[in-house]
């Protein structure tokens, strides 16, 4: 029977906002005697004449993911609602589990509620991972699991002594040839949700792109103006291994994200449009502290696009994106939330009424633009 991989405090976008964090691992899926025929959640199986009756969640089938998160939020109904139970319902990502807490003893309190509410299922905390020494032992003493020196969370590397996501999984293999085929398992290597990787990545993507421009065939080797771009990105593939993103946003407490804000940047160019989010906090001091969490990065479409009408998805990109991480933070509606462009283009465009311009345009501000605080960067001002 498989693990089911459960880091035990971290928060959404796998990139905790919060400074203690805790990573567990979840053995033994529920197992249980033959139910009584009103018990709602089984899983009935008809061969031939003969009629079964589950008697464990089955790992491994299509229908695996739906039946093990099925269980879990059917076993978290029969708690009150707690801090821990809210957890485990929202930040369970199939077999993973990230969750923070403002304090270490908040941490081990959290942790040690979902370690009897999960042993009530039948399941055991193992492997326990935390960038606290108050937390790691009492995790360690739950599941006896030896300290690794980076562990993977939802497929991004961590460090938990250091405390930050790196990319030393990043690997060429040998005798590399510049073809289309080659180029394009390289980008699919690069693991990148969060596109923190995007500057690099988006190298790629265009000159890919290129090659389809161009007809150039999968195992066709590329012409040498593009085989000297190809060599500087794989060259560059080295760099990132030295890459190291903090996985908390600040290294003060959370609390509960009441004075943040959010400020999304939208930006276009001939090869390609992109958008990033920060969050923004105050200090005492009154200065702030500003940290990235996520971005997007898109290629120009083939079909012939004015530069305004890329810069007009850069925005719409960025006020989709600022709204996709007020929710993945859990933070209120009330928020500040700005999306800054310097097109003085795209600013008139979602200031009008969307009925005045064509249907390009007329679609993508009425979508989203008009209900985002839209404000204009100047260049200067970068």
């Amino acid at each position: 029977m498989q693990a089911i991989e459960v880091p035990v405090i971290c928060a959404p976008l796998s990139r905790p906002s919060l400074p203690a964090s805790v990573m567990a691992e979840l053995s033994h899926l529920p197992m249980a005697g033959r139910p009584p025929p009103d018990e709602p959640l089984h899983v009935h199986i008809l061969v031939g004449m003969d009629y079964y009756w589950s008697m464990r969640v089955i790992f491994g089938a299509a229908c695996s993911p739906f039946l093990l998160i099925a269980t879990i939020q059917y076993h978290l109904e029969k708690y009150p609602p707690s801090r821990a139970v809210r957890e485990l319902q929202t930040s369970l990502y199939m077999d993973d589990f990230v969750s923070g807490c403002d304090t270490e003893q908040g941490a081990r309190e959290l942790l040690t509620e979902a370690q009897s509410i999960l042993s009530d299922a039948g399941m055991e905390l193992t492997k326990c991972t935390s960038n606290s020494e108050l937390v790691l032992d009492r995790t360690h003493a739950l599941a006896g699991s030896p300290e690794d020196e980076s562990v993977k969370v939802l497929g991004l590397r961590w460090l938990p002594d250091r405390d930050v996501f790196v990319f030393e999984d990043v690997s060429l293999p040998d005798n590399v040839v510049p073809t289309k085929r080659v180029l394009l398992s390289l980008i699919a290597r690069l693991f990148d949700p969060m596109q923190w990787l995007a500057p690099h990545t988006m190298v790629a993507k265009c000159l890919f792109q290129d090659l389809w421009r161009i007809g150039l065939g999968w195992d066709e080797i590329l012409p040498p103006e593009l085989c000297d771009v190809f060599s500087d990105w794989v060259r560059g593939l080295e760099v990132l291994k030295q890459m190291e993103i903090p996985r908390s946003y600040f290294s003060s407490g959370w609390n509960g994200g009441e004075s943040v804000s959010l400020h999304a940047f939208g930006d276009a160019s001939p090869k390609g449009y992109g958008a990033v989010v920060y969050v923004c906090a105050p200090r005492e001091d009154g200065s702030r502290d500003v940290c990235l969490v996520m971005a997007k990065a898109r290629v120009a479409p083939i079909a012939a696009h004015t530069l305004p009408r890329l810069e007009l998805l850069g925005s719409l990109l960025a006020a989709r994106l600022v709204v996709f991480v007020r929710r993945a933070l859990q933070l209120p509606e009330t928020t500040p939330s700005l999306c800054w462009t310097d097109s003085r283009i795209v600013l008139g465009w979602v200031q009008a009424d969307p009925a005045r311009w064509k249907q390009f345009v007329s679609n993508r501000t009425a979508l989203r633009l008009s209900r985002a605080q839209m404000r204009l960067r100047r260049s200067r001002q970068l």
